[in-house]
C-alpha cells in the first residue's frame, strides 16, 4: 500500500467518526426533542380542553340568564295583561251590582244615581 492510499483511508476514517459522532448526537437530540413534544402537546391539549369547558359554561350560563330574563319579561307582561282585565271585570261587576238593569233601561237608570258611576270610574 502506498503512502497516499494509506493517508486517503487515514481521513477516510477519520471523516466517518465524525459523521458517526455527529449522527449520534443528532438522533440522541432528536429522541430528546420527541419526548419534548409529546409532552408539550398533552399539556397543550389539556390546557385547550380546560379553556374550551370554561368557555362553553360561562356562556351555557348566560345564555340560560338571557331565556330567564325573557320569560320572566314575558311573564310580566301576561300578568300585567291578566291585572287589567280583572280591573275591568271589578268595576263591571261593581256597576252591576249597584245599579241593577230596570225596566226603563240602563241610561235612564243610570241618569238617576250620576254621583255613584261617576265615583266607579274615577278610583
Amino acid at each position: 500500500m502506498t503512502v497516499r492510499a494509506k493517508i486517503l483511508i487515514g481521513f477516510l476514517s477519520l471523516s466517518m467518526v465524525a459523521l458517526g459522532v455527529v449522527g449520534y448526537a443528532a438522533f440522541s437530540s432528536m429522541s430528546d426533542m420527541d419526548v419534548y413534544a409529546l409532552t408539550s402537546s398533552g399539556q397543550l391539549g389539556y390546557h385547550v380542553v380546560s379553556e374550551s369547558s370554561t368557555a362553553l359554561e360561562s356562556n351555557a350560563e348566560a345564555s340560560i340568564l338571557r331565556l330567564a330574563t325573557d320569560q320572566a319579561d314575558i311573564s310580566d307582561v301576561v300578568f300585567e295583561q291578566v291585572e287589567s282585565e280583572m280591573d275591568t271585570l271589578v268595576r263591571y261587576a261593581a256597576t252591576v251590582q249597584i245599579l241593577p238593569m230596570c225596566s226603563a233601561g240602563p241610561v235612564v237608570c243610570n241618569a238617576n244615581r250620576p254621583s255613584l258611576v261617576r265615583s266607579l270610574f274615577t278610583e
